[in-house]
């Protein structure tokens, strides 16, 4: 078990295929290792979903969740609250 406390980043994610390799990478990519990610699909329909499912095999913790019915930005937080396992939270 690490003695570093887990850091929770919660990523909402709405159409964007394009950029949410790069987002997670930014993410993953930092000197901090005990990270958790949490990937707030607010109903995509480009295909962000299905990434977000791929990603989340990973060397790090990353999970999906999906807000249904889409609710907007402001209620993703609620979402992907229920799911956090740290005490440290940040959003993207």
């Amino acid at each position: 078990m690490s003695r570093t406390p887990l850091i929770t980043v919660i990523v909402p994610v709405y159409n964007i295929l394009d950029y949410l390799p790069r987002c997670v990478y930014s993410i993953t990519a930092q000197t901090y290792g005990n990270l958790e990610i949490i990937l707030v699909d607010d109903g995509s329909t480009d295909g962000t979903g299905e990434l977000c499912d791929r990603l989340g095999v990973s060397a790090y913790t990353i999970r999906k969740t999906e807000a249904l019915p889409p609710r907007g930005i402001w209620r993703w937080k609620r979402q992907g609250g229920s799911m956090w396992g740290s005490w440290t939270v940040t959003t993207m």
